[in-house]
C-alpha cells in the first residue's frame, strides 16, 4: 500500500472513530436555541497550510507550549489529518450541544470536499456562501463582524465591506477598525476593545468607540499583546511586535453569578505606550504589570480579571460562550478547563474530544476564532444557502 493510501486509511478509521463518538453522545444533547443569530464555522481549507515555512508567529507568553506543538508534529501528511481532526471535532461538539451552524463554502476547488462531505451527511448543519472572501479570512468567521447586542450594532471589517453605515432589519450596520471581532470581547453593555494603533502610536478608531458608548455601550480598552516571530530553524524567537487580536490571551465571559469575568493568559505581555523608550515609542509592560494594570481599567466596569497558572494548549482561551452560558473549549488544558468551570459551573463546558494545537500553531486561529456570528435577520436564503445581506 502506497504512503499516500496508508494516510487516506488511517484518516477513514479516525472519522469513523468521530461518528461514534457522537453518535454515543448524542442521547446527552442539551437543548439549546441560538434565537436572532446563526452561528458560522470556517471555510475547511485546511491544506493551504504552508508546511515549508521557517518563520511562526506566537504569543510571547505562549512561545514553549506553541514550540512544544512545532516538535511534536513532523511531517506535511500528519499536520494536515491533525488539523482535518481538530475542525471535524469542533463541528461534532457543536452538534453535541444542539447549536445550529452552517458551514463557510466559497472556493470549491480549494475546500477538503472530504471533510465538508463527511460534515454535510452526519451534522446538522448547511452552507454559508461570502462570495468573493478568500482564504485564509473564509476560515475564520470571528474575523468578519464584532456583534453588539445590547445596542444592536453590527461592526464590519474593512477586509469584508466597503464603507458601510446603515440601518438595516433594526440592526445598525457600521464598518470599522473594530470589525475584526478578534480584537472586541462582548458581554451585555460591556466591551473589551483591543487599541488599534498605528507604527506611531496613533489611534485608528475613527471616532467609532465614541459612537458605539453614546449607544450605550461601556468601554475598556485592551492593550496590544506582545507576539512573537519565532524560527524554526533556529529553534528561537527573533523579533517581537505588537498584535491587536486579544483573543488570542484572553477571553470575557459572565459567569453563573451574573458577574463579568476577563480571563488572561498569566503569562500575557503587552505593550506600553504611556512610556515610550529611546528609539522606541512604545515598551514591555510585563507579565506581572499588565494583570495590575487590566485589574485597574477592569474594576471600575465590575470586570474581575483572573488568571489560571499556566496555559497548556496554545490558544486555549480561544473559546466561546453561548447565549445560555454555555462554553466551548479545547480539551487538554486541564488548568483552564477548571478555571473556566469555577466561574460558569461543570455542566456548562463542553470540551473537545482532542486538542486543538494545530489551529493556533500552524494557521494562527483557535476554536473562537472558527466560529462566528451572524444575526439571522441579516442574512438572505436560497436553496438551503446563507449569504450576509452586505456581499
Amino acid at each position: 500500500m502506497s504512503l499516500g493510501a496508508q494516510n487516506s486509511a488511517i484518516c477513514r478509521v479516525q472519522l469513523t472513530i468521530f461518528h461514534i463518538y457522537i453518535k454515543k453522545r448524542k442521547a446527552h444533547t442539551l437543548s439549546f436555541t441560538g434565537g436572532d443569530k446563526i452561528y458560522v464555522i470556517g471555510e475547511p481549507v485546511v491544506s493551504m497550510v504552508d508546511l515549508g515555512r521557517d518563520d511562526f508567529l506566537f504569543p510571547a507568553g505562549q512561545i514553549k507550549t506553541c514550540q512544544g506543538v512545532l516538535r511534536s508534529f513532523k511531517g506535511m501528511i500528519r499536520v494536515i489529518e491533525t488539523l482535518k481532526r481538530e475542525y471535524l471535532a469542533i463541528a461534532y461538539e457543536l452538534e453535541k450541544m444542539d447549536v445550529q451552524f452552517r458551514i463557510v463554502h466559497s472556493h470549491p476547488a480549494e475546500i477538503d470536499r472530504g471533510l465538508l462531505s463527511l460534515c454535510l451527511n452526519q451534522l446538522d448543519c448547511g452552507f454559508m456562501d461570502l462570495g468573493n472572501i478568500s482564504p485564509p479570512l473564509s476560515m475564520f468567521p470571528r474575523n468578519y463582524c464584532a456583534v453588539l447586542h445590547n445596542i444592536r450594532y453590527l461592526l464590519l471589517s474593512n477586509d469584508i465591506a466597503g464603507k458601510i453605515n446603515i440601518r438595516k432589519n433594526g440592526w445598525q450596520l457600521l464598518t470599522s477598525e473594530y470589525g475584526d471581532g478578534a480584537r472586541v470581547l462582548s458581554q451585555g453593555d460591556t466591551a473589551i476593545i483591543c487599541d488599534r494603533l498605528t507604527q506611531k502610536g496613533e489611534s485608528l478608531d475613527g471616532g467609532h468607540l465614541d459612537i458605539i458608548k453614546k449607544a450605550g455601550m461601556r468601554v475598556a480598552r485592551f492593550p496590544p499583546m506582545l507576539i512573537s516571530r519565532f524560527s524554526k530553524s533556529r529553534n528561537k524567537p527573533v523579533s517581537f511586535a505588537y498584535n491587536d487580536h486579544l483573543d488570542r490571551g484572553a477571553c470575557f465571559i459572565k459567569g453563573r453569578d451574573d458577574k463579568l469575568y476577563l480571563v488572561v493568559d498569566p503569562a500575557l505581555v503587552t505593550a506600553d505606550w504611556e512610556k515610550p523608550t529611546d528609539g522606541c515609542l512604545w515598551q514591555y509592560r510585563s507579565a506581572q504589570d499588565t494583570k495590575e494594570y487590566l485589574k485597574r481599567i477592569m474594576d471600575p466596569l465590575g470586570v474581575t480579571v483572573c488568571w489560571p497558572k499556566k496555559i497548556e494548549v496554545p490558544y486555549a482561551l480561544n473559546l466561546v460562550q453561548f447565549p445560555d452560558g454555555k462554553v466551548l473549549m479545547t480539551g487538554g488544558d486541564r488548568g483552564v478547563r477548571a478555571l473556566i468551570a469555577g466561574i460558569v459551573g461543570e455542566k456548562n463546558v463542553f470540551v473537545t474530544p482532542i486538542p486543538i494545537r494545530c489551529y493556533p500553531v500552524w494557521l494562527y486561529g483557535g476554536i473562537g476564532c472558527l466560529i462566528g456570528e451572524i444575526p439571522d435577520s441579516l442574512l438572505t436564503s436560497s436553496g438551503g444557502t446563507h449569504r450576509p445581506i452586505w456581499f
